[in-house]
Order: structure tokens, then C-alpha cells, then sequence
């Protein structure tokens, strides 16, 4: 399933190898490009985790990549620290493994794929059909693979890319969830909660890097009544005055019943705030 998703023709180049097609290489770089070919010619980076390793193993977890965008500069400063080290412990004695990976997974990857469905919504991708809209996901994940493939090889940065772990894959999954188990297991996992940022037209919480792509604050309008205990255990009848600056505009009649329910979550004020005035309260 896998190579019928990702196979690309090797002899048709990259958008990579185009756009520096006709810029003069300067000695540097031909030098770097003997390096790399050396490397490859006489299996250095295999040879470097066959070798024998008297301090065990160091182990090394690699953040994989989307190939559903195009690399950055940003991902060549991360690449150059997770190559150095590992090729530092290995001269150490060490045997360090390193797996490449894709992520396939994240609401970058889907909000692509909606882009190129033309849908909108929630609703229209529910309408289009959850199963269908996945595999158009998993499609979209690897429009860029040979770039970052290119890329990997060029900057010299040493992982398997032959055997990679992709985040899609049952395999992967269960993994994880294998990992959740033992941790279960060993008292370890314990439920708390957290104020996260929400998006609410896909329903999910939102990720640091989702919230760079761009995060706006909007002023959304609303009536909070605070009473104290004591308020509410006075009286079986409740009357909060609205005020927007000195001036009375409204008032709730309620009831402490009304209050217990609203607290709750079962409000029985719900008329009264849908058919509110809200231009009223608008600054």
C-alpha cells in the first residue's frame, strides 16, 4: 500500500533539483557532493552500525517529518543537532540506531487535504465521507517525499530511510497504544486537565504548530451573572439588575433553583438570553 502511494519516477527531478538547475556551483559544494558520493559509494553509514560497539546501545528517537510541505531552513538547523550527536556517540563506541519516519497525522494535513477537495467544513467533510477523506489524507501526506528525500541525502544527515516508520501504519499505532498499556500498568498514567487553545469549526484542541499557521483573538459577546452563596440562599426569588454604565438596560427574574441547575450546566434562563438585546451590551 505503502510504495503504491509513494512511488515516484527517480528520473523525473525534484522541484528541488529544478530550482538550483543552472546555478553555478562553487568548489565547496563539489566537495561536499565527492563526500556524500564516497559515503554512499562505500556504505560508511551502514558500516558505522555494523561496526562493534563496546558501550551498547544510545538510544535515539528521530522526529519525522510531513511530506505533505516543503523543507526549511528550519529543518536543516534541527537535522544538523540530531546528525552530529549521534555520529559523536558512535565515535564514542556506542550503537546508535537511526530510524527515519513520516508523520502522517496532524490538522495541517487535513486542512490540505479540505483545500484541495474544495470542502469548508466539518459538515461538508462528514458529507463527503469520513473513510474517503482519510485516504485522500494519506494520498496528500506524500507530495513531497522525493524533496525531502533529496534533501535528507544532500545535507549529509544519516538515518534509514529504507525501512521507515510511518505514523499511519497499524503497526505504529499499536505501538503506541502498547506503550499507554504499560504505563497503565506500572501507575503511571493519572488524569488531570488542561486550558488549550480550540478550534471550533474542526473541533479539536489546536498544537503550538498549528496555532503558527495562524491564531486570531476575537471578542466574542456575553452576559456573566455572579451571585455570592450567600444571595442565593436568601431568597427562593432572584432579581439581578443588568447595568452598562450607570445605566439599568435589563433584569433577571430567576429563582435559586434557576441558579443550582445553571451551575449545573442545565440553565433555566436560556429564553431570556437568546431573546436579549445584544447590540445592548456591544462597546
Amino acid at each position: 500500500m505503502l510504495q503504491s502511494l509513494i512511488h515516484m519516477d527517480k528520473e523525473q527531478k525534484s522541484d528541488f533539483e529544478q530550482y538550483y538547475e543552472g546555478f553555478e556551483k562553487s568548489e565547496r559544494c563539489f566537495r561536499e557532493e565527492s563526500i556524500l558520493k564516497f559515503w554512499e559509494e562505500n556504505d560508511i553509514f551502514e558500516k558505522s552500525l555494523q561496526k562493534e560497539s563496546l558501550k551498547g546501545e544510545y538510544i535515539f528517537y528521530e522526529g519525522p517529518p510531513s511530506a505533505n510541505g516543503h523543507p526549511g531552513i528550519h529543518h536543516l538547523e534541527a537535522r544538523f543537532f540530531k546528525d552530529i550527536i549521534p555520529r559523536f556517540k558512535t565515535m564514542q563506541g556506542y550503537h546508535v540506531r537511526r530510524k527515519a519516519g513520516w508523520d502522517t497525522h496532524g490538522l495541517p494535513i487535513e486542512l490540505q487535504a479540505e483545500k484541495e477537495l474544495g470542502l469548508n467544513s466539518k459538515k461538508e467533510v462528514e458529507s463527503y465521507g469520513i473513510v474517503a477523506f482519510n485516504q485522500k489524507c494519506k494520498e496528500s501526506v506524500w507530495k513531497y517525499k522525493t524533496e525531502w528525500e533529496d534533501f535528507t541525502h544532500r545535507s549529509g544527515y544519516w538515518v534509514d530511510m529504507r525501512d521507515p516508520y510511518v505514523t499511519y501504519h497499524n503497526n505504529y499505532i499499536e505501538s503506541l497504544w502498547n506503550i499507554v498499556k504499560k504505563v497503565d500498568e506500572q501507575k503511571l498514567l493519572y488524569k488531570d486537565y488542561k486550558v488549550v487553545p480550540w478550534c471550533p469549526r474542526c473541533g479539536t484542541a489546536l498544537s503550538s504548530h498549528e496555532l503558527a499557521q495562524g491564531y486570531e483573538d476575537v471578542k466574542e459577546l456575553s452576559v456573566v451573572v455572579a451571585l455570592s452563596a450567600a444571595t442565593v440562599a436568601k431568597s427562593d426569588q432572584i432579581i439581578v439588575q443588568i447595568y452598562k454604565s450607570d445605566k439599568k438596560t435589563d433584569e433577571i427574574k430567576t429563582t435559586k433553583q434557576a441558579v443550582l441547575d445553571s451551575i449545573n450546566g442545565k440553565t433555566q434562563m436560556e429564553d431570556f438570553l437568546d431573546n436579549l438585546d445584544w447590540q445592548t451590551f456591544d462597546e
